[in-house]
């Protein structure tokens, strides 16, 4: 190489060389940054998950959410499918373009193609119902908090199908979100008190975690005993003091 390689790119060469080494079967590979000029593109991707777009790295990939869906979009490879998570009419339209070009086969795109239909509030997680290009699924439990992990999920199992080109057995995608976990994003590290990390470093994130912190953790305070309340106030025990 001409120039010094990055951390990042020394660690994707070694992970790619390791994967060639074990013959793995599949290999999901996420982006570092953006997409068209990131190491990671030198992946000839059967499938190409977008999720969504929001304002991150800008001194890289540019100020505005079309210059960041513009690098994004450099990912789509010829003859493979694309699953657009995002939902912004005028972004979508530039993805389904760019894809366009790009040679994909076929292009999925959330609340048209694929959709997360029914999403509730479980204990420990969200039960969801996903609309899929070939299936559907019902009552599968996520366990992970926020009403946006059934609109990942929905990402997911779509984006499976497009790898395999047929529906999944409904058995094999709840065991597989039973063992789902994803470490720093709304994870509860306590209980007693309740002790809730999570990483959101854009504002994309920093939305759903406000949101999900008032929906999933919110409570209500409970007011304190009224004896509690003298002997905050006193040394003497209440009942001789109130």
């Amino acid at each position: 190489m001409d120039d010094r390689p990055t951390r990042f790119e020394l660690l994707t060469a070694a992970a790619l060389a390791w994967f060639a080494d074990e013959a793995v079967d599949v290999a999901v590979v996420e982006v570092g940054l953006g997409g068209r000029w990131d190491c990671t593109n030198v992946v000839d991707g059967d499938v190409s998950v977008l999720t969504n777009v929001s304002y991150d790295h800008t001194e890289v990939l540019g100020p505005t959410l079309e210059d960041i869906a513009r690098d994004k979009s450099g990912i789509f490879k010829a003859g493979g499918r694309v699953v657009i998570g995002e939902t912004d009419p005028a972004l979508v339209h530039q993805l389904r373009v760019a894809a366009q070009e790009a040679g994909a086969v076929e292009i999925w795109v959330r609340d048209t193609d694929f959709a997360c239909t029914a999403n509730r509030l479980a204990v420990g997680g969200r039960l969801i119902d996903v609309r899929t290009p070939l299936a559907a699924y019902g009552e599968l439990l996520v366990p992970l908090h926020g009403v946006h992990q059934g609109d990942n999920a929905s990402c997911a199992i779509t984006a499976t199908e497009g790898f395999f080109g047929y529906p999944l057995h409904e058995d094999v995608v709840e065991q597989a979100f039973a063992g789902v976990k994803v470490p720093g994003r709304l994870e509860v590290i306590g209980r007693h008190p309740l002790v809730v990390v999570d990483g959101a470093h854009n504002v994309a994130g920093m939305i759903v975690l406000a949101r999900s912190l008032i929906e999933e953790f919110a409570v209500e305070a409970r007011p304190r005993r009224w004896w509690a309340c003298c002997r905050a106030v006193t040394r003497w025990p209440c009942w001789t003091r109130c």
